[in-house]
């Protein structure tokens, strides 16, 4: 991986990673079979986040014809959410689901525990909606 180049770089060195990142999509599409990189992943974060801006940068018309072109040649579609936006969707109405699930019996299931923040880590928001999701299982198999 090269260095990300600084505001000092020239327009070769930036087109250089542009094109680098553009060869990892391929490889990614690839391996995966679609252009959809997760962006928090650790494996892909890189390339994730650089997907996202892409698909910022085309739809908002400030991408070159040719970059466009390059894109478009790979399959990308500017209006596909990635997997993790969809899963950050999923988790936020899950959230809103376990919050408006109010169980009056002792079973456990809609009791209070404090909400991860923004800051948590996505193990804790992970740890919690595992317990919640066995909470639920163990209820309804009551």
């Amino acid at each position: 991986t090269q260095r990300t180049p600084t505001k000092r770089s020239g327009p070769a060195q930036w087109e250089a990673i542009w094109q680098q990142r553009l060869e990892e999509l391929i490889d990614y599409k690839n391996k995966f079979g679609n252009l959809n990189v997760p962006w928090n992943e650790s494996t892909n974060r890189q390339l994730g986040r650089w997907v996202s801006k892409q698909r910022t940068l085309f739809r908002a018309g400030s991408m070159t014809p040719s970059r466009q072109r390059a894109l478009l040649n790979i399959g990308f579609d500017s209006e596909r959410q990635t997997e993790s936006q969809d899963d950050d969707t999923r988790v936020k109405k899950e959230q809103v689901d376990r919050e408006n699930c109010n169980s009056t019996d002792d079973t456990g299931v809609g009791t209070t525990q404090r909400t991860p923040t923004k800051r948590s880590g996505p193990a804790q928001w992970e740890a919690i909606w595992q317990q919640r999701l066995e909470e639920l299982i163990d209820y309804k198999n009551k």
